[in-house]
């Protein structure tokens, strides 16, 4: 550890994976970039979070399982956090989402170490856990879009000023894409004309999956295409979604020409062999780190005009369609497969459009500014 940086602890739950661990992923193999901010990584649970911060070799620290239902753990979690901080001395927390901020603020606030937040979802009001973290109060808030930092300052922080700060996305894409392209669709089964439909998320609905999968029931059978979905499920109810997609698949007889792919590392990969990236979510997202990926690539974005995707998408690269409209799905999914030179002139708009918003060395600079005038009361 550099004693001239500051140290960051993010602190998080770790037993799940998608947005926010992408991000906290994106710090730890980035750090290089931003010397003036060394980060480590507090974490509850063990999972595939901790596997891959392990794999860029930043063991985290894992202070043990937690469940708000028995608060002899939250106790037990915070006697951990506590004496980690005696320990590593960090100069600022920053808890990533109500959870951890609820489990770990008090305990931040009791050593005397300023403790930031930072919301990666968009709080909806009146839920008991955004009551339970509205109660810790930070000295710093952040949010990854405008439409978060409205959102937590009508239902969290109404007295603290919340900036945002875009989530830095690095360029993980291979240096050989078109040898990876062709690689990954000769082991998914696609042929070079096919017109591939990548939609990599967690399996929730907000995502748009069943909407998705409802558009495709409305593309014509002969059609020369087919669909990736990348994501596996967490929990009970995700495994449910998982399999109410597939019985609809079965049921219009394109059951074959979605692939489930699960849980997958390769994300950069699979948007390099796809050619176009559909997520027509139903509610407002709070950002959305794999739309960034996806024009990175180079795929026309197809994705409902709401939330998050509204400061990330626009005419040059994608496609905005009516939250819910199936129909509108399928229209636009069609517009893409039969007009190639629209692909290419929305592919060509993706990758500058990215850089411009989550370009990885100024987003963690923005960042490591902001915590260090709350961590020293400088400016802001």
């Amino acid at each position: 550890m550099r004693r001239d940086s500051m140290h960051v602890l993010h602190a998080y739950s770790g037993n799940r994976f998608g947005g926010a661990e992408t991000y906290l992923l994106t710090l730890a193999r980035n750090q290089e970039l931003c010397h003036d901010m060394q980060s480590s990584f507090a974490l509850c649970f063990e999972g595939e979070l901790a596997s891959q911060l392990r794999d860029l070799g930043n063991e985290p620290y894992v202070l043990g399982n937690v469940r708000l239902s028995r608060p002899w753990s939250v106790w037990r979690v915070r006697r951990s956090m506590r004496k980690l901080l005696r320990e590593i001395a960090p100069d600022i927390v920053l808890c990533h989402s109500c959870w951890p901020q609820a489990v770990f603020g008090p305990a931040v606030l009791r050593e005397g170490i300023p403790l930031a937040f930072r919301s990666t979802d968009l709080p909806r009001g009146g839920q008991w856990l955004e009551k339970l973290a509205s109660r810790v109060q930070p000295i710093a808030v952040v949010a990854n879009s405008r439409q978060t930092a409205e959102a937590v300052s009508r239902h969290l922080y109404t007295g603290i000023p919340v900036q945002v700060i875009h989530e830095p996305v690095d360029n993980r894409l291979p240096r050989d894409r078109e040898s990876v392209r062709k690689s990954i669709r000769l082991s998914l089964g696609a042929t070079p004309e096919e017109v591939v439909i990548l939609l990599a998320s967690r399996l929730v609905p907000l995502k748009g999956l069943h909407i998705l999968t409802k558009a495709l029931g409305l593309l014509p059978l002969d059609g020369n295409w087919s669909c990736w979905i990348a994501g596996g499920p967490q929990d009970s109810e995700e495994e449910a979604y998982l399999s109410s997609l597939k019985k609809f698949a079965a049921s219009k007889g394109i059951a074959d020409r979605i692939h489930f792919l699960g849980q997958r590392r390769d994300v950069p990969d699979l948007l390099c062999a796809a050619d176009i990236y559909c997520q027509p979510n139903t509610e407002p997202d709070a950002f959305g780190i794999v739309l960034i990926e996806a024009l990175q690539a180079g795929l026309p974005v197809i994705t409902s005009g709401m939330g998050g995707p509204l400061e990330i998408v626009d005419e040059t690269c994608g496609i905005f369609v009516e939250p819910g409209d199936v129909g509108a799905v399928a229209d636009a999914l069609v517009k893409l497969m039969d007009d190639r030179l629209l692909r290419q002139k929305l592919s060509q708009g993706g990758p500058s459009r990215a850089n411009s918003l989550a370009e990885p060395a100024r987003q963690m600079r923005i960042l490591c500014d902001a915590l260090r005038d709350a961590a020293t009361g400088g400016p802001g």
